[in-house]
Order: C-alpha cells, then sequence, then structure tokens
C-alpha cells in the first residue's frame, strides 16, 4: 500500500504540472526525464538513509539491502540524492536548474503526505506513548502512542498549500525549492521529538543534523539569491 500511494502521488503530481508546462510551453521530454532522475535517485538515497540507519541488521543480512518491497526508504536521503539526481540532470540538458527545482518543489510535500497513509495501513511510523486524546493503538503496544504518520501527513498538506499559493507570486527564482527545504526540515525536526530510537551518531540525532544543515544552506542560497540574478 505504501508503495501504491507513493506512485500514485507521484503519478498525479506530474500529470498536473503536465497540463500547466503545456500551457507554458516548456519542454516535455525534458520534465518526463527530470521526474525520471529524481525519482530514481530519490529511491536509491533513501534506501541508503535507511541501510545506514538500520546498519546493525543489514550487516548481518547484507541481501536485505536489495529487498525494497519489505519496505524502508529514509525520505532525508531521498531528498538529498533526489535533489542531487535533478541537478544533475538539468545540468546535462543545459535547463534552467532553479526554474524546473521550483516548478517540482511545489508537490514534493503532497507526495509525502498522500505517501505516509500507507504507513497507516502497514501498521507503521507511529511514536512514543501518549496520553493526548488523538492517540491511537497498535497491535503491539498496550498503551496510546503517538500517530507520527498522520502528524506529518497534515504537516506536509499544509506546506503543500503553502507552496502552491506561493507559486503564484512573483518571486525570486528559487524562493519555493528554499521554502520547501526550510519547511520540511522544520517539520523533521519537530517530529524526531517523538520517534522511537532515533537514529545516533556520537549522541546527536542525525535526522534533526541534517534537517539544522539543510536549513542553513537554504538561508545562505536565498541570500545570495536576493543579492544575485538567479542561473
Amino acid at each position: 500500500m505504501y508503495g501504491l500511494l507513493i506512485t500514485f502521488s507521484i503519478l498525479a503530481s506530474a500529470l498536473f504540472l503536465e497540463k500547466q508546462l503545456k500551457k507554458e510551453q516548456k519542454s516535455l521530454d525534458t520534465f518526463w526525464g527530470l521526474v525520471f532522475w529524481t525519482v530514481l535517485t530519490g529511491v536509491i538515497g533513501a534506501r541508503l538513509y535507511h541501510v545506514l540507519d538500520n546498519f546493525e541488521v543489514y550487516k548481518a543480512n547484507p541481501v536485505m539491502v536489495f529487498e525494497v518491497w519489505r519496505g524502508g526508504l529514509g525520505i532525508l536521503g531521498g531528498i538529498l540524492f533526489g535533489l542531487a539526481g535533478a541537478v544533475a540532470y538539468l545540468k546535462y540538458k543545459k535547463e534552467p536548474v532553479v526554474e524546473w527545482l521550483d516548478k517540482i518543489a511545489v508537490f514534493i510535500p503532497f507526495i509525502q503526505s498522500a505517501s505516509r497513509w500507507g504507513n497507516f495501513f502497514n501498521n507503521e511510523l507511529y511514536g512514543k506513548e501518549t496520553t493526548l486524546p488523538w492517540g491511537i493503538y497498535v497491535s503491539q503496544e498496550n498503551a496510546k502512542v503517538h500517530p507520527l504518520f498522520l502528524y506529518e501527513s497534515l504537516l506536509n498538506a499544509t506546506l503543500f498549500i503553502f507552496l502552491l499559493r506561493l507559486s503564484t507570486k512573483n518571486l525570486k527564482k528559487g524562493s519555493i525549492t528554499a521554502s520547501y527545504l526550510i519547511g520540511y526540515s522544520i517539520i523533521r525536526l519537530f517530529l524526531e521529538e517523538f520517534k522511537l530510537n532515533p537514529w545516533h551518531i556520537a549522541g546527536l540525532n542525525v535526522a534533526q543534523l541534517i534537517s539544522i544543515l539543510i536549513i542553513l544552506g537554504s538561508i545562505v542560497f536565498l541570500t545570495y539569491e536576493l543579492k544575485h540574478k538567479s542561473y
């Protein structure tokens, strides 16, 4: 179900954006190539992040690294690798990098929001115990826990609406991409506080550290873009 929801949300976003690009007379070949390479490198990065997060499990069973149908994706790895793949492809095609990134960045939180319900159907992505009224019971727990999948789905839906409205404004190129990266990083910083056994290295929460670095990098990028012409 998780895979189906990811596939559906990506396809729905791509088809919606395709109509918009036709009106703008943009190259659809470039667009679908961008979708392919962004998704491919994003999945590779997401899988790599998950494997590193659970290294002891995969170290004991290396063949499981390739068994992606059994689940296991880390969104931060997907974002970083997907972004790198998109930039590399656009550079190769000699296309305006930031302009294209702004177009696809709007729909990434929609994809994230929709696909998180796959975690619900798979009975996964729950957090610490809670006494809050919206806490839920899961089969392997005796107490109510935070529904992290729901938190992230709602927060990403809110971010999607914000970016969709932002895309109608006459903003500096790169503003939407940076706003997405900052917005989702803030969401991740918040949600990590509710996670059970988050990935730590040298006592540091890896996801929170990466999120902070993404926020700082995005702020530096925005500052530069406001002072210079976009490329």
